[in-house]
C-alpha cells in the first residue's frame, strides 16, 4: 500500500496491457475496470518519471536577479541596476526610531540617482531566501545584514516582488525591515571565510 498524492501523475498498467498515465485525483476518484465474471486484474501503479524541474529553474533565475542587485550595491552599477527594474517600482524600508515606527520610500529612479554618487563600500547578503513562483510573478523573502565599509550596519527581512517580462525577471518593487539589534548572521563577518 501507499498513499497516492491528489497531483502527482502515475503510470498504471493492467497486466499485459499497455501503459496509461493518471493524474492522482483520477486513481482517486477511480479507474474504470470492466471484468466479467470470474476474471480477476492484477494493476502495477508507479509514480511516472518526474518531469524536468522548470521550476526550479525559474526560481534560479528570480534569485539570480535578487543577487544582481546585491552585487550593483557593491560595484554602483547603475547600467546593470537599470535592467533589474520594472519602471515605476519603489524600495519601502521600515524601522523602528525611539520606540517609533518609521517608513522610508523611495522609487527606483531615486535609488538609480544616489547610487554612484556614494563613497562606502556597500555589501549587502542573503541567505534562506524562499521563493514563491506563479506564473509571471515571484517573491522573494529573505533574511539580509548589511555593512558600509566592512562594518556591521543593520539586518532585517527583505521582500522582493518580481514579475517575468520578456527580458527575463525584473524587480517590480522591494520591501524591507532595518533592524540594529538582535542580528544573527550565520555569514562570517565580511572578508573572513568560515
Amino acid at each position: 500500500w501507499f498513499t497516492i498524492e491528489p497531483e502527482r501523475v502515475y503510470t498504471m498498467r493492467a497486466e499485459g496491457g499497455p501503459a496509461k498515465r493518471h493524474v492522482g485525483w483520477d486513481l482517486i476518484a477511480g479507474v474504470p475496470i470492466s471484468l466479467k465474471a470470474g476474471e480477476s486484474v492484477r494493476l502495477a501503479l508507479e509514480p511516472a518519471e518526474p518531469a524536468a524541474a522548470p521550476a526550479e529553474s525559474e526560481e534560479k533565475a528570480v534569485l539570480a536577479v535578487t543577487q544582481r542587485l546585491f552585487d550593483v550595491l557593491a560595484t554602483r552599477d547603475t547600467g546593470t541596476a537599470r535592467d533589474l527594474f520594472l519602471p515605476g517600482g519603489r524600495f519601502v524600508g521600515v524601522s523602528e526610531k525611539d520606540g517609533k515606527q518609521v517608513i522610508a520610500e523611495r522609487s527606483f529612479t531615486e535609488f538609480l540617482d544616489t547610487l554612484p554618487k556614494g563613497k562606502k563600500k556597500l555589501l549587502e547578503r542573503m541567505w534562506n531566501p524562499q521563493v514563491t513562483i506563479h506564473g509571471l510573478l515571484a517573491t522573494v523573502w529573505t533574511s539580509y545584514d548589511f555593512h558600509r565599509d566592512n562594518r556591521f550596519s543593520h539586518c532585517g527581512v527583505d521582500a522582493f516582488h518580481l514579475v517575468k517580462t520578456e527580458g527575463g525577471w525584473k524587480i517590480a518593487g522591494a520591501m524591507y525591515s532595518v533592524e540594529r539589534e538582535g542580528c544573527r548572521s550565520p555569514l562570517p563577518p565580511p572578508g573572513q571565510t568560515r
